[in-house]
């Protein structure tokens, strides 16, 4: 028999269950022995489930007993490189904050979907904070499945729950708001002034901040007017003593040597580099590099102070290519400037018609001057 009652002075009924049985694998004998079942009926389910397992993969498989908390450190050392060295900043800083001490101290195995839901559901969490939640978690569950620790990821069955800001958010900034933001900035001090090349630099290249405060006036050739970009800031969320430079952009579309200079921004950065005697373009006083969410949070808050709700960098990558768009430049072209690799990223995340737009849009459906093939009034009097 392969289930044991045997005597125990521990347990309340004077007995336990042992599953006790032998099996073949290439030719070789192997015993299996599990012991301590309060029940027969339990003893008998696991050995239903390890004679499934042996069926299935020829051997008993091995439970991974580990938490979520050492998956993650795991996938941190072993498999995280594949990511950018930001994205693995922002990952790192999502995982502390909300997973670390509630869900991240429980054993992999024992996370199942009601669990995960729940977490989500929680009512401090916002809608933003559970999307970064579940996009961390869906990477460190790729990695159990990939190492054998579990067998399936219950995140792709996650649900946000939580209802979006209705507000839209604001993508686009107008030119009058860049010239009263970056007037305001170059009143202030050397720090703001190189606040406002930074600005001005996105709003006419569309670059991402972190390129931009990673350029040196070497990327810059007025002879030929072009920008080299080949760099960014590696480690954002460092002290500015400690910020360092990647030559590690986010595609490999993201590089060019040869970015276009446009003749508005080289007159503005002509009077900068004669006023900064460092050769870092956007500097401290000290010469330093800007922390990016340092100097995000600068730009926002004088952008506040003007009115101009909501803005950020990457408002200026979207303002490029969607001014291109509304002066009708070709998508190709846009999607080279934006250094997109997928067209489609430019024309569905990047191009915001404005309300204007879009009534001249509707309005020339039903323009008096019809289409060839749209029958005039008296010929649909006619028809009709």
């Amino acid at each position: 028999m392969s289930i044991l009652k045997l005597a125990s002075k521990k347990s309340k009924n004077g007995y336990t269950f042992k599953v006790d049985f032998r099996y073949k694998t290439n030719g070789i004998t192997t015993r299996y022995v599990k012991s301590g079942f309060l029940t027969k009926k339990e003893a008998k389910e696991h050995e239903e489930d390890i004679k499934a397992q042996i069926r299935l993969y020829g051997q008993v498989k091995k439970i991974y007993k580990g938490t979520l908390n050492m998956v993650f450190n795991e996938w941190l050392k072993v498999d995280s490189e594949q990511l950018a060295y930001n994205t693995i900043c922002q990952y790192k800083q999502t995982y502390s904050k909300y997973i670390k001490n509630t869900i991240g101290k429980e054993k992999l195995i024992t996370l199942k979907y009601k669990d995960l839901q729940a977490f989500i559901n929680e009512d401090n969490l916002s809608w933003h904070v559970c999307g970064a939640i579940k996009r961390v978690l869906n990477i460190v569950f790729k990695y159990a499945i990939k190492n054998e620790y579990i067998e399936s990821n219950p995140i792709q069955f996650i649900k946000n729950t939580k209802v979006k800001d209705k507000k839209e958010k604001n993508n686009y900034i107008t030119n009058g708001d860049y010239q009263s933001l970056t007037n305001k900035l170059n009143q202030g001090t050397f720090n703001d002034k190189a606040l406002s090349i930074a600005i001005s630099i996105g709003y006419y290249t569309g670059f991402r901040e972190s390129e931009i405060l990673a350029l040196n006036k070497s990327d810059f050739d007025f002879i030929n007017n072009t920008i080299s970009v080949t760099k960014q800031i590696a480690n954002r969320y460092a002290k500015t003593k400690d910020i360092t430079i990647t030559p590690l952009l986010k595609t490999e579309s993201s590089y060019d040597l040869n970015y276009p200079l446009a003749s508005e921004l080289k007159e503005i950065l002509l009077k900068w580099f004669d006023v900064n005697p460092y050769e870092i373009v956007v500097c401290n006083k000290k010469g330093l590099y800007f922390n990016p969410i340092n100097a995000q949070s600068k730009a926002k808050r004088v952008a506040n102070s003007l009115n101009i709700e909501g803005f950020h960098f990457h408002m200026l990558r979207h303002t490029l290519i969607t001014n291109g768009h509304n002066k009708g430049l070709d998508i190709k072209a846009m999607q080279e400037l934006a250094r997109h690799g997928n067209i489609n990223t430019t024309l569905n995340v990047y191009t915001h018609l404005n309300q204007k737009d879009k009534i001249k849009a509707l309005n020339s459906v039903f323009d008096t001057n019809y289409p060839k093939n749209t029958p005039k009034i008296q010929t649909r009097e006619m028809l009709s």
